[in-house]
């Protein structure tokens, strides 16, 4: 869910959102920290912090990011989440997918 002074512009088809466009909400990713259990920590340059989980996401796949040591291999790229083999997710995505998070004490 989008913070409300934040906007989302798109299309909906259905009540489905098909197209985002989030650049003046996440900018660009700044830094990622893999979490246990198929999460992602996801720092984006306007200071959001988001947690993803991607056993929904990956829920009915074969996926290898199924596997925590192939998910655990994801490096930023071009500000882009990327995997070996050229798997990679949209920013965009992930701010809408993700759950603000913060730190407990």
């Amino acid at each position: 869910m989008l913070p409300r002074d934040q906007k989302c512009t798109g299309y909906l088809m259905n009540d489905l959102l098909l197209w985002c466009d989030l650049d003046t909400v996440t900018s660009a990713i700044k830094d990622l920290a893999v979490l246990p259990d198929l999460n992602l920590l996801v720092k984006f340059s306007g200071g959001v912090v988001k947690k993803v989980d991607f056993k929904p996401i990956l829920a009915g796949t074969s996926s290898p990011l199924l596997q925590q040591d192939f998910f655990a291999k994801v490096r930023l790229i071009r500000g882009f989440p990327t995997w070996p083999g050229q798997i990679d997710i949209e920013p965009e995505d992930l701010f809408i997918l993700g759950e603000d998070y913060q730190k407990s004490s």
